[in-house]
């Protein structure tokens, strides 16, 4: 927070998660653009952590507009991957979420 990178807020809020081959290999060829800069996937120009306000301003707001959306936070498309996940039964959402 405020530029400095910490841990998670409690404990139980550690999450390990499973992707696909395809997830990987998508999230190593987006790392590969930094250059070795940066041990982040995604980072600003610098190789530091994004800033969660100018991604907002800049991609997230602009993208809801365009697609003709209600303004809303990015993080409560997290419950919109997880119902929709769940309707799809592609895999036990409280696997990914509660392990």
């Amino acid at each position: 927070m405020n530029g400095v990178l910490g841990g998670t807020k409690t404990y139980g809020s550690d999450r390990t998660i499973q992707m696909n081959d395809r997830v990987y290999q998508a999230f190593l060829q987006q790392k590969s653009l930094n250059n070795g800069k940066s041990e982040f996937v995604f980072c600003n120009r610098d190789g530091g952590p994004l800033d969660y306000r100018l991604v907002n301003k800049r991609v997230w707001h602009p993208i809801l507009r365009f697609l003709g959306l209600k303004s809303r936070r990015a993080y409560q498309t997290r419950h919109t991957a997880a119902t929709l996940w769940r309707a799809c039964k592609l895999f036990c959402v409280s696997s990914i979420f509660y392990k």
